[in-house]
Order: structure tokens, then C-alpha cells, then sequence
């Protein structure tokens, strides 16, 4: 959000809403020197949806509030993490607990699932 149109905004709540950029940067959760700041410079994507979410009414979200998601109930992620497999092409494998993957270049390993995916062969 460049710094015109977040300026743009603030202005909008004030003619809209009547709040005042105290009122403003309390709903966005800072301080009233970023108000005038991001009015100078510009507003980082956050703020911009943040802003959205405010003229639109949105409120915070909550688990309650949340359209339910498909969950995957698949055998190949119900397994207890320490588990070892793989698939037929080697497009992803899992690496045992205590064995960290032998080509870190090749693989992504993320924290909290300990997943490896590999490129596939070519």
C-alpha cells in the first residue's frame, strides 16, 4: 500500500467513521507515530489487507467463525512421526528421527513435520 493511499484511508475513517488516527492505529495495533509514518512512506501488504478489513467490516477471525476444512485422513499422514517411508518415485520420503537426510541440496526438510521432499528423477 503505497503512502497515498494509506493516507487516502485514514482520511476515509475519519470522514466515514469519525475515528481519529488515535481510534485508527488502536484497530491496527500500533502506535500513532506508524499512522503518520506509513502516511509518508507507505504501509507494508498487512496493513493494506488489514485496511481492507476494516472498510469491509471484517471483524478478527476465530476458529468458530471458520467455514470447516477438509481434513486429509490419508494412511500416509497418520502415521506416528518417527516412522520411516517413502514413495515408489522418490518424490517424497520421510527420514527417520534420530537420521538426518544424506543430500541437504536436494532436499527440503521442514521443522515440524520432518518431511523430505526430493526433486524427482528426470
Amino acid at each position: 500500500m503505497n503512502a497515498q493511499d494509506f493516507a487516502a484511508f485514514v482520511s476515509l475513517c475519519k470522514q466515514r467513521r469519525g475515528w481519529s488516527k488515535t481510534e485508527l492505529s488502536r484497530r491496527l495495533g500500533c502506535g500513532i507515530n506508524q499512522i503518520n509514518i506509513w502516511a509518508m512512506k507507505g504501509a507494508p501488504p498487512y496493513i493494506d489487507l488489514a485496511c481492507a478489513a476494516l472498510d469491509r467490516d471484517i471483524g478478527a477471525w476465530s476458529r468458530r467463525s471458520a467455514p470447516p476444512c477438509a481434513v486429509s485422513t490419508s494412511p500416509e499422514f497418520s502415521r506416528a512421526p518417527h516412522a520411516s517411508r517413502s514413495r515408489v518415485n522418490g518424490d517424497v520420503s520421510r527420514s527417520d528421527a534420530g537420521q538426518p537426510p544424506t543430500r541437504a541440496t536436494d532436499r527440503l526438510i521442514t521443522s515440524s513435520s520432518r518431511f523430505v521432499v526430493e526433486p524427482s528423477p528426470r
